[in-house]
């Protein structure tokens, strides 16, 4: 019985794919490795520049998602024209409202990713 209630609060604030969220954290920019082999810039492969959300609580939970990486860091999905009118906020803390995804390929560099609706200075 313990352990089913055990279980019962871990999920109560388990994040699910498609769940929509507002997380503060800071907003980062941060360059992986691309193609051809998705591992090492210097060694030849692509350098791919994203946004990332460094949240102020690690994502602990999220049912479904991908095993590998680290959920302290979620990939932003942002439509283009973010990165001129956001810019200024790279860096600082923000809040992001957006709808948690999985990675599903290469370009994916989190396993927890977050398709952003809204980026603002947080408060």
């Amino acid at each position: 019985m313990y352990r089913r209630i055990a279980a019962g609060k871990i999920t109560e604030n388990c994040h699910e794919e498609g769940q929509k969220v507002t997380l503060d954290g800071t907003l980062l920019r941060i360059t992986y490795p691309g193609s051809p082999n998705y591992e090492n810039v210097e060694n030849g492969d692509i350098p791919e520049t994203y946004w990332v959300l460094q949240p102020d609580k690690t994502i602990g939970c999220a049912k479904g998602a991908p095993e590998w990486g680290e959920r302290n860091f979620m990939q932003l999905v942002v439509q283009s024209e973010f990165y001129n009118e956001y810019r200024s906020l790279v860096g600082h803390r923000v809040s992001v409202t957006g709808t948690i995804m999985y990675a599903r390929s290469g370009h994916h560099h989190t396993p927890i990713m977050l398709e952003t609706q809204r980026i603002e200075a947080a408060k």
